[in-house]
């Protein structure tokens, strides 16, 4: 009978302990090979250029980078190419708010570190098959995040929910994913490719619609809504 090939995996975290650790995880089962660890985003992205591996784990806080906006990045890398890894991010943490916010800048899975070693590699294998089995979604949809204790399916359906019923375009959808991060108006405004001042302008269109006067409500809104579509599933 022909052998199945590892999965190959790429870590990336800054906490050299963490690294080792998650190497030896990884190494211990036949059906994963760990390619290279990194301890910061460029290292990640010049490995991910050189192997393209099945999968990816990210720290969610690096000390120079942010998980996510690697997450957003290699996707966005690839996003025009039939490469599609796998990209899980990793996390001391575990709360709602980052699980959602892991989801919108394109994660498939998000993992608290203190989970067992069995049910790591388990919940890696289980996001990996879910991403397989979504590869023929657009990239901007929103995957499944997966924890030890939670798993929830969050897809492009629930996209298309908020279009419908604010009617939201899906460029107010992306400057609202943006502006939950809670980041400066010149740091979304230089993401997004916009003005500070056009961001405004569309800040107030997305308030007007969703009838929330801050940010602050803007979070509450999508946590609402994301409860609400919990729920009806």
């Amino acid at each position: 009978m022909r052998e199945t090939s590892p999965l190959s995996v790429l870590v990336c975290d800054d906490h050299p302990i963490v690294l080792e650790g998650l190497a030896v995880i990884i190494n211990q089962v036949s059906k994963f090979k760990l390619l290279e660890t990194c301890s910061d985003g460029n290292q990640l992205i010049r490995a991910v250029d050189s192997f393209q591996p099945d999968i990816i784990l990210i720290d969610a806080n690096l000390k120079e980078e942010n998980g996510y906006d690697l997450v957003a990045q290699i996707r966005n890398n690839y996003a025009n190419s039939s490469y599609k890894p796998t990209l899980i991010i990793i996390s001391s943490y575990w709360d709602d708010f980052s699980a959602e916010k892991a989801t919108l800048y394109g994660a498939h899975g998000f993992i608290n570190k203190s989970i067992s070693a069995n049910n790591l590699l388990t919940k890696i294998e289980e996001t990996h098959i879910q991403n397989i089995l979504n590869k023929s979604l657009p990239v901007t949809s929103i995957f499944p995040i997966t924890s030890e204790n939670k798993t929830s399916a969050i897809g492009e359906k629930r996209t298309t929910q908020y279009q419908l019923k604010e009617n939201l375009t899906k460029r107010e959808l992306s400057i609202i994913q943006e502006l939950i991060t809670g980041k400066p108006t010149k740091t979304l405004a230089d993401a997004l490719c916009i003005s500070p001042y056009t961001l405004e302008t569309h800040k107030k269109n997305i308030f007007r619609k969703l009838k929330v006067n801050s940010v602050g409500e803007l979070i509450a809104w999508f946590h609402n809504q994301s409860n609400l579509s919990d729920s009806s599933s």
